[in-house]
């Protein structure tokens, strides 16, 4: 009865000196102590779960979203950026906790828009996919400003602005927005094609990454 008291004043305690969206219980963490999802100030390492799995539930991925952009944020993960264009996804950044890859973020950047990637990562295993694409419309641009008629002017420019959100659960999740409006969260063929390309050039990136690693 002591130990379990002990035990459950220690994860208040940790409770309220850690964020409360990494806290992990001391039930769910390896050597049954109390850990962190990501960080934090009162434990510097990533906890893993004892056998954790590869499919993830959705309170657990925003919590490490969201501890693994603050950490970002703050530069407290080793960025290793690859020194050439991805071939799938342009300008490639990986970030690090412990030597352990928890994000890949890439951009595309063409002369008009761009398409940037951003993979969560833990356990080497991508479980939330942020895929935004903002290209330019050439086709209404023709139509509008004819270039018989008309000089380029890139001022006059319209841009799609799509924003998918793809997270793997079972089962998946799937949404695809447009300036902030929900246009889809139906998974067919087109989206789970989509999900398939992203998964594929996930793996691309990665090795890339521990090229450049073995490389230095």
């Amino acid at each position: 009865m002591k130990k379990k008291a002990i035990i459950f004043i220690l994860a208040i305690a940790t409770f309220y000196s850690c964020s409360r969206r990494t806290i992990l219980y001391d039930k769910d963490c390896a050597h049954g102590h109390i850990c962190c999802e990501v960080q934090c100030s009162c434990c510097p390492e990533i906890g893993l779960r004892k056998n954790y799995p590869q499919v993830f539930i959705i309170s657990e991925i925003e919590n490490y979203v969201l501890a693994v952009d603050e950490l970002k944020n703050q530069n407290r993960l080793e960025k290793i950026s690859c020194p050439n264009m991805s071939a799938c996804g342009g300008g490639l950044d990986g970030y690090y906790s412990n030597k352990k890859l928890v994000l890949i973020d890439a951009t595309y950047q063409a002369e008009l828009g761009f398409s940037s990637r951003a993979f969560y990562i833990k356990n080497d295993s991508v479980f939330r996919i942020i895929y935004h694409e903002h290209f330019a419309e050439w086709e209404k641009y023709e139509q509008n400003y004819p270039s018989e008629k008309y000089e380029f002017d890139a001022s006059k420019m319209t841009y799609t602005d799509t924003l998918y959100t793809i997270t793997l659960t079972n089962p998946k999740l799937f949404t695809k927005q447009s300036n902030d409006k929900m246009i889809s969260n139906v998974i067919d063929e087109k989206s789970e094609k989509l999900i398939e390309q992203l998964l594929k050039c996930g793996e691309e990136m990665k090795q890339e990454l521990n090229t450049v690693i073995n490389d230095n």
